[in-house]
């Protein structure tokens, strides 16, 4: 089997793909599969491809998009993000209404 594994974090998640911070550089049109860590007990898991990467302060950054993952790994990574990350995005969508952001 050709597969290696590696390790990372995400710095951007979305349904349709995301920011991963490795240590090492991956090239671009490579295929990953991604077991991404949404909680203690919810795992996702996903493929795609890296169709960007860039290094900065000693972190490779990769962008992935997301092929084939179905609809309810979708609503999950959703429903995810909104609970973490909540406040911030409701300051996100009402931006500007009644003058207060």
């Amino acid at each position: 089997n050709d597969e290696d594994t590696r390790k990372g974090h995400s710095k951007d998640i979305s349904c349709s793909g995301a920011c991963i911070v490795t240590d090492e550089k991956l090239s671009p049109e490579q295929k990953v599969k991604l077991s991404i860590y949404l909680s203690d007990d919810v795992i996702i898991q996903v493929k795609g491809k890296i169709v960007w990467q860039k290094s900065s302060d000693n972190q490779n950054m990769v962008g992935i998009v997301f092929s084939d993952t179905s609809q309810k790994i979708q609503d999950t990574i959703l429903k995810y993000a909104f609970e973490i990350k909540k406040e911030e995005l409701v300051k996100h969508w009402f931006k500007g209404w009644n003058n207060k952001n």
